[in-house]
């Protein structure tokens, strides 16, 4: 069905207006789907206007390459977006001015933990209102420090996981088999 669609799109289309030289597939697809898609790499979506203007019909493996290189892209956006969702759910009980100052904690805790003397001026006023110590204050600093680096971690190094798996899918069951799970 999806090849079909390709082929209708690369053959018949009377939304997908020819430029001078090229056209580009992606705002073809763009302008069927309501605007409610596009593809950022446009490099692979360019077919010269000769084949459009004689309509030729393009082979499948022609098809099949040009679809792999569209599915791949769809994929990689869906397994950005998927990393992206899950990012923002482990940063979402804090508030972005909190976050904002996530930086600043951990390097005062860090010049704390180099020098017990050394000028931490957040730090203090937090540890003055919040009742503790200095440094528990740090040790929860730093814990919570590498708890958020670990779990980013692991989201960012599954994405990139999934979007190797992508490139070196060599045909277009394998790029619709791979997943986030």
């Amino acid at each position: 069905m999806i090849r079909l669609f390709l082929l209708f799109l690369l053959i018949l289309s009377p939304n997908c207006s020819i430029a001078a030289e090229q056209i580009n597939i992606s705002l073809c697809i763009q302008r069927l789907m309501g605007g409610g898609f596009s593809v950022v790499d446009n490099d692979y979506t360019k077919i010269k206007r000769h084949e459009l203007e004689t309509r030729t019909i393009p082979t499948i493996e022609q098809i099949n390459t040009v679809w792999i290189d569209v599915l791949k892209d769809i994929k990689e956006t869906e397994m950005r977006n998927k990393a992206a969702i899950l990012l923002k759910q482990v940063v979402a009980p804090y508030s972005q001015e909190e976050r904002e100052t996530w930086h600043r904690q951990v390097a005062e805790a860090d010049k704390y933990l180099a020098d017990i003397n050394a000028t931490t001026p957040l730090l203090d006023t937090m540890v003055a209102l919040r009742g503790n110590t200095k440094a528990a204050q740090v040790q929860l600093i730093k814990d919570s420090q590498l708890a958020f680096e670990q779990t980013v971690g692991t989201i960012l190094g599954w994405q990139q996981n999934r979007i190797d798996a992508i490139k070196a899918a060599l045909t277009l069951e394998q790029v619709e088999a791979i997943t986030w799970e």
